[in-house]
């Protein structure tokens, strides 16, 4: 059953799949991203002991770029809100138990507490409220950076303006009746600026990994369903000529749309950092 915070794109339709995942099952975003995740990670100085995953999913994106850093965390907290998710997030990390402690919550970040604090914390698609969410996103922020330890590394991902940012901005529009903004990394990177202490040892840095999203003309289900998770409303609450233009729209772009995650990288140079503390790091070899 779907909780009260839990969106319909998150949960199980009538074969046992979200349309998330199967939105997943037609890009290549999440094997593009991990590489670059996996990229970051391993030029980091320092092995992290420590990762927290916010928003994980069914688990994909996180089963990818662990199996891509040189060294798996002793300590991993996965926290995802979706119900219809969870046991799939377990089943995909299941590969790692074993080589780490693998703490898996079922709730929402905003409801998550601990005293824990983490070498790596990474945060995709953040969720938020409102229109745009740019109400919520520094409350986030500053309990995001409130769980990093000391030389930790903050990651948060977010959608670029590319194909499905203008998509997602053109048909919301249509739908709500109003201009919609679809936020995006930039918008990310101006909130978490602001949050932020105009500090020398801060340092923010913004990469991309490129992916591409198909639509099936040849599966009705499917094509559908990924409509549903991008738009966030069901297909039969759609209107038949917003429908045709959803359809001539991606016609005309031969059923593929170019995707781009943003990723932003938080970090900061502590010279003496206190001893002792949880967690920390081991030294490369």
């Amino acid at each position: 059953m779907m909780n009260k915070f839990q969106k319909f794109e998150y949960s199980n339709d009538d074969r046992g799949v979200t349309p998330f995942e199967t939105f997943q099952r037609y890009s290549n975003e999440k094997q593009q991203t991990s590489i670059k995740i996996a990229e970051i990670i391993n030029s980091f100085r320092t092995h992290p002991v420590s990762l927290l995953d916010v928003g994980a999913g069914d688990g994909l994106l996180t089963q990818l770029y662990l199996s891509k850093i040189e060294s798996v965390p002793q300590k991993i907290t996965l926290i995802e809100p979706s119900v219809d998710l969870i046991n799939k997030l377990r089943l995909n990390l299941s590969q790692f138990d074993g080589l780490s402690t693998i703490n898996i919550l079922n709730e929402r970040f905003q409801e998550y507490a601990t005293d824990q604090k983490f070498d790596v914390i990474i945060a995709s698609h953040v969720p938020f409220t409102g229109d745009t969410g740019m109400e919520t996103l520094p409350s986030i922020y500053m309990k995001l950076l409130s769980l990093l330890d000391y030389n930790g590394v903050l990651i948060l991902i977010q959608r670029a303006n590319d194909d499905i940012h203008s998509f997602r901005e053109k048909f919301k529009s249509i739908l709500n009746g109003r201009i919609y903004n679809s936020y995006a990394i930039n918008d990310a990177q101006n909130v978490f600026g602001n949050v932020v202490a105009d500090d020398p040892l801060n340092h923010i840095t913004i990469y991309h990994a490129s992916s591409e999203l198909l639509f099936p003309k040849d599966n009705q289900h499917d094509r559908i369903a990924i409509i549903e998770f991008l738009l966030n409303t069901k297909w039969n609450q759609i209107q038949r000529d917003v429908k045709a233009q959803i359809n001539d729209y991606l016609a005309v772009r031969n059923n593929r749309l170019g995707q781009s995650d943003g990723i932003l990288v938080f970090s900061q140079e502590i010279e003496n950092p206190p001893p002792n503390r949880e967690g920390g790091v081991s030294e490369r070899s």
